[in-house]
Parts: structure tokens; C-alpha cells; sequence
């Protein structure tokens, strides 16, 4: 990473900017709107613990994204910072508070008071350590580890105990302001309390961020470039979903399959992108692209060991195509077999026609044929396609391993046959 031209200011010398970060409308705004939205939702009838969640959840996306874009440099919102966190990133910074409120009550049930004491101590040393990990890094489990921990304070030096001491003035406030406010009517307390909450929170994360910055050089760190995290698998993926969209938006589902259906008939493409093509492709009604796409996806999905959702695919094409067909002998061989255990019998012996024919050196022909014998006899009631079947099975492979069960299966269709047609049972 190339150092910044001038040397970046410590963070005590940007205190006033850093307090007033959370007041730029790009973030005052979503603020406001939060608090307002968690006053109005306690009002209505819903759980207090999914209002909770539902705010926590959204407060900590904003504070994460605050982390992550000041880390990289963008040291006011909306001056090119484009990270925006996800449900994720919020999910794993609260499991990460709930972890370190739970250890030292647990370390006070099971040892003593005065060692939970000694475990808040440290914790309240090092959870802004574990905070940028986290944010940063995306893995909770190196976010607990002490070593990263000490690492990371050592590197930095006295500044994070003096961010440290910052940010627990921060939330000392925030405990004065909630207990004043308790005095006040919940339609006051509920949204101002808020605000001051996340006030604290964002500036807090922030301050967090800054601290990043200031050493990154020191940590090691390539922050100066944001990464956009797409939503999908990349950016083209996207690009192509936001054009279908539109076309959707607009009525006109077939513009919306074009992009799509670039990627999925081409290079290539993940699960939702399929999905999403065949469900448009199933509006259309369109059973000849679905088939198309089936016999592409199909081998992809075998290839991947999701037999399942191959199987349930083939069902769809042969619903709108009976003589739909693969291509690949392997998987024909699979999927029959595992549509016969999942009692899918119509579905397995469509997928079986005539492989003799279309692979006559394939080494799974007996096995296939007598799938399909058996689901004839056993349950299509089909005896005589059936015998038909394992009579021409008989006589072109006397000599092969499951001859045996090929002329079981003869008797048992010649017993089924003889009681169908009223002769003697032999």
C-alpha cells in the first residue's frame, strides 16, 4: 500500500471532526429514521424482542459500515465511501457483544466475583481490538483471538488506551442520558434515547476506524480501497439481476430472461442466477428454453453431488417435454436411480429410454434396464413391458453378473402374468 503524501493526523487532534461525524445527514438521517421506527413499531402488536433485534440489527450495519469506510480512508460519510455492511456483518458484531457479556457472568457463576471483575477489566481493554478485527477481517473466530488482540494494541501503542478511555466516556453518557430519560413519556424516551444511543455507537465505531487508519502502515493493512461486496456471486451476476429486474418491472419478462440467460447458457453461473431464469422462463411458459437450460444445468449440478435438485429439474422438463433427455450416460445412470428410490417411477423410466440404443457400450446397461424392469412390474403395472424387457436382457447378456437376477425378475413377472391372465402359477 502506498502511504498517504501527508503524515495522518492522531486521532486526539481530529477529536472535534470525529464527534461530528454522526451529525452528517448521510448518516443523521437513517439515525433518525431507526428511532422514529422503533417508537412507532412498539405501538403496534409485535414482540418487543423482534423490534429489538429488527433495531440492533439495522444500528449495527451503520456503525460497521462507519468502521469499515473511515478505515479506508473516507473520513466523511459520503466523500467516496461505498462499503455497505450486511445483515451478516451486524449479526456477527452483536454475537461478539453477547460472547463478551456472557463470559464474565459465567466466569462469576462458576468462580467468584472478583475474577468476573478482573475478566470486565480486560475485556474492556480489548473488545475494541476484537470489534476491528471483525469488522475488517469478516471472521469471528479470529476476532477471539487474544493473540490478534495484543497484536493489534501493541501496534498501535498508547493511542488505543486513550481510544479505549474515549469511547467508554461515550457510553457512560449514553447510560446518564437512557437513565434522565426513563423519567420521560415512552413516545420521548423511546426515540431520543435512541438517537443518543446510536449517536455513541456510530462515533464510537468510528473513532474505531480512524484508529485503523492512523496505523495501518504499522497493522499491515491494504485498507485505502473499498471492496464492494456484491450480492451475488460477483459483479456481473449483479448487473445481469438488476437488468432482469427492470424488464420484470416493466412487464416484459422476456427482456428479463437476455441477461440471464447470457451467463447461465454461457460461462457459467451461480444457483440463484438458474433459479431465477427458469422461474422467469416457467411465467413464459416458455418449456423449450426450460429443457435448453435443464440439459446445461443438469450435468452442472451432478458434477456439484446435488443429485436432488438435478432430479427435481428433470421432473420439471419432462413435465413439459416426455422425451426430454440428457446427454451424459453417468448421470442418466444416477439420476434413474435415484428417482426409482425416491418412488419417482415415471420420472425414472423416462430418463431411461432407450439408453440401450443411445449408449450401447455403457457398462450400466443391465443395471439401468432391470431399474426400469422392476419399476414395470412393481409399480406401473406393466408386466408385459416388462418380461419384454428382461427377455431381451436375458438373451444379450447370458453370461453377466446379475444374470441371476435378470431371470428372478423373469420369474417373478411370468407368476405376476400367469395370475393376471388366469393360468396356473408355476
Amino acid at each position: 500500500m502506498t502511504p498517504p503524501r501527508q503524515p495522518i493526523a492522531p486521532f486526539w487532534q481530529r477529536f472535534p471532526q470525529i464527534l461530528a461525524y454522526p451529525f452528517h445527514l448521510e448518516v443523521l438521517f437513517p439515525i433518525a429514521m431507526l428511532a422514529v421506527g422503533r417508537m412507532v413499531l412498539n405501538f403496534l402488536p409485535i414482540p418487543g424482542f423482534l423490534v429489538s433485534l429488527v433495531f440492533w440489527i439495522m444500528a449495527f450495519k451503520i456503525a460497521v459500515e462507519a468502521l469499515e469506510n473511515t478505515a479506508r480512508g473516507h473520513l466523511t460519510p459520503g466523500k467516496g465511501g461505498n462499503s455497505w455492511a450486511t445483515d451478516g456483518d451486524a449479526r456477527d458484531q452483536i454475537l461478539l457483544l453477547v460472547l463478551f457479556f456472557f463470559a464474565p457472568l459465567a466466569v462469576g457463576y462458576w468462580i467468584s466475583i472478583w475474577a468476573a471483575l478482573a475478566v470486565l477489566l480486560v475485556e474492556t481493554l480489548v473488545l475494541p481490538a476484537a470489534v476491528a478485527l471483525l469488522a475488517i477481517d469478516k471472521s469471528l473466530w479470529y476476532a477471539l483471538n487474544p493473540q490478534a488482540w495484543f497484536t493489534l494494541m501493541q501496534r498501535v501503542g498508547m493511542g488505543y488506551v486513550v481510544a479505549v478511555a474515549l469511547i467508554w466516556v461515550l457510553q457512560i453518557v449514553v447510560v446518564i442520558a437512557n437513565v434522565v430519560l426513563a423519567f420521560a413519556p415512552g413516545f420521548i424516551a423511546v426515540p431520543v434515547g435512541s438517537v443518543i444511543t446510536l449517536l455513541a455507537l456510530v462515533t464510537g465505531y468510528h473513532l474505531i476506524g480512524y484508529l485503523i487508519y492512523q496505523h495501518h502502515v504499522a497493522l499491515g493493512l491494504d485498507l485505502t480501497e473499498t471492496i464492494v461486496r456484491p450480492t451475488f456471486a460477483n459483479a456481473e451476476e449483479d448487473e445481469a439481476m438488476r437488468q432482469s429486474q427492470v424488464g420484470v418491472d416493466q412487464g416484459d419478462l422476456d427482456a428479463a430472461t437476455r441477461p440471464l440467460q447470457t451467463l447461465v447458457m454461457g460461462r457459467g453461473a451461480t444457483a440463484p442466477i438458474h433459479d431465477r431464469y427458469r422461474k422467469l422462463l416457467v411465467d413464459l411458459r416458455d418449456g423449450e428454453r426450460l429443457c435448453e437450460h435443464g440439459r446445461v444445468y443438469i450435468p452442472q449440478l451432478m458434477a456439484q453431488g446435488q443429485d436432488k435438485r438435478a432430479l427435481a429439474i428433470a421432473g420439471e422438463c419432462l413435465a413439459y417435454d416426455p422425451a426430454f433427455a440428457l446427454t451424459q450416460a453417468e448421470d442418466i445412470v444416477r439420476l434413474v436411480a435415484l428417482a426409482a428410490e425416491r418412488g419417482q417411477s415415471q420420472v425414472a423410466v423416462r430418463l431411461a429410454h432407450a439408453f440401450d440404443s443411445r449408449f450401447p457400450r455403457s457398462p450400466d446397461i443391465v443395471d439401468v434396464q432391470l431399474t426400469v424392469a422392476r419399476l414395470y412390474y412393481d409399480k406401473l403395472g406393466k408386466e408385459a413391458e416388462a418380461r419384454v424387457l428382461l427377455d431381451t436382457l436375458a438373451a444379450r447378456f447370458p453370461e453377466h453378473p446379475r444374470s441371476e437376477d435378470i431371470r428372478n425378475m423373469q420369474a417373478t413377472v411370468n407368476r405376476l402374468l400367469a395370475i393376471t391372465e388366469g393360468r396356473p402359477v408355476a
